[in-house]
């Protein structure tokens, strides 16, 4: 009976072992999908630029904190402008791209309902003042 016990026991070990392995996202996983709503993105943008110098760093800074505020307007900016940096490496860059895709599907559902910060955003993104 005992012996059973044991074997059960480290069954489950190695189902939940082997369930939670499944279920860890690789680096290459994370980057292939956007996150799914502006509190993932600026999560992403602060571990992405976490080592970034001075001037990128500040604006990944402004961009997290926009996109956790939702000012719209500044998170499109400060996005746009590290987005037109060149020193980018690429898993920085498809988290910038990833972040602008996630701030795009928040803008056109907050436009929807009448946000007009999103409106202006939007107009930003499309080059109108």
């Amino acid at each position: 009976m005992l012996k059973m016990k044991k074997m059960i026991q480290g069954l489950v070990v190695i189902v939940v072992m082997s369930l939670s392995a499944s279920c860890a996202e690789s680096d290459d996983e994370r980057l292939a999908r956007p996150p799914k709503d502006s509190l993932e993105a600026a999560s992403e943008l602060e571990q992405a630029f976490a080592d970034a110098d001075g001037a990128t760093k500040k604006n990944a800074a402004v961009a997290t904190q926009a996109l956790r505020e939702k000012k719209y307007e500044k998170a499109v900016a400060s996005i746009m402008t590290i987005r037109n940096q060149d020193n980018l490496s690429f898993d920085q860059g498809m988290t910038v791209r990833n972040s602008m895709v996630t701030l795009q599907r928040e803008l056109v559902n907050a436009a929807e309902d009448g946000d007009p910060r999103a409106e202006r955003a939007i107009k930003i993104l499309q080059g109108r003042p």
